[in-house]
This record gives C-alpha cells, structure tokens and sequence, in this order.
C-alpha cells in the first residue's frame, strides 16, 4: 500500500510542475504579444510625429524663403509684390503656405517706419 501512495504522488507531482510549465509559457506568450503590440503602437505615433514636424518646417521653410523676398522688395524703392504669393493690406502684408491635413502656416508682417515686425506666424 506505501507503494501505491508513492507512485501516486510522484504522478501528481510530475502533473502539477507540467501544468505550471504550460501556463509559464502561455503567460510568457502573452506577455510578449502585449509588449510587441505596444512598441507596434508607439513607433506608429512616432511615425506621424516625424512626418508632422517634417511638413511643419517645410512650410516654415518656405514661409521664411516668402519673407526674405518681401524684404527684399520692401528695401527697393518701389516695391512690386505682383510675383509674391502674398496678399498686402495697408501696412500688413499677409501669406499662406499649405501644410499636410488641411492646415496651413499663415504670416503676417506689419511694416513701420522703424522696418518690419512679424505679428502673426501661425498653424491653422
């Protein structure tokens, strides 16, 4: 009868640590499906983040490329902005460069006497 005990209990033994290893691995499966779904995630936000900044100072680029032309133009004696996308109004003189997604980047220059100041550089 002790014998029959014991092959028992090394039969329940052996059961408990292979249904401990199964459940090791199936957690450990699942514990890296989570994480792989989570750098999926982040690196697809990262994605977008870098092809934003990449259209923003594109456009800031050529938003600065416009201003120094109307600069230019402002220095001459009579300035012609007929070959500028810019738009005067008085004393303002506003332009727009198209972004990704439907927003743009809008400037606005004021001139004086004293020169030019930037009053609005803005995404909308």
């Amino acid at each position: 009868m002790n014998s029959e005990k014991g092959g028992f209990q090394r039969f329940v033994h052996m059961g408990t640590i292979s249904l401990l290893t199964v459940l090791l691995v199936v957690m450990l499966v699942v514990l890296s499906l989570l994480v792989l779904s989570g750098a999926r995630q982040d690196y697809d936000y990262s994605s977008k983040l870098a092809q934003r900044k990449t259209e923003y100072y594109e456009a800031h680029n050529q938003a600065v490329r416009i201003l120094q032309q109307v600069e230019a133009e402002l220095e001459k004696p009579e300035p012609d902005f007929s070959n500028l996308p810019v738009t005067v109004s008085g004393e303002e003189i506003n332009w727009e460069v198209p972004l990704g997604e439907g927003q743009k980047l809008i400037a606005t220059i004021s001139c004086h006497e004293d020169g030019t100041a930037i009053t609005r550089w803005q995404v909308e």
